[in-house]
């Protein structure tokens, strides 16, 4: 949920949102590894998203209105 990554600085946020907005999976999965240290359980839904193309919802956790 939007909740989990409430606490994720921006830096992490970022750039997987970017990766997302330019549809380039490569790079939002290289992200998700970089974070995977901060949050296993996390990390791994963001791949589940990811690998299955839901963009869309990618977009409204990283959504810039429900982050700090």
């Amino acid at each position: 949920t939007s909740d989990s990554l409430a606490d994720w600085p921006v830096e992490l946020i970022d750039p997987m949102r970017d990766a997302v907005i330019t549809a380039d999976l490569d790079q939002l999965l290289a992200k998700i590894d970089l974070v995977e240290s901060r949050d296993p359980r996390i990390a791994k839904g963001l791949r589940r998203l990811a690998e299955g193309f839901q963009y869309q919802k990618l977009l409204d956790l990283f959504s810039t209105e429900t982050l700090p």
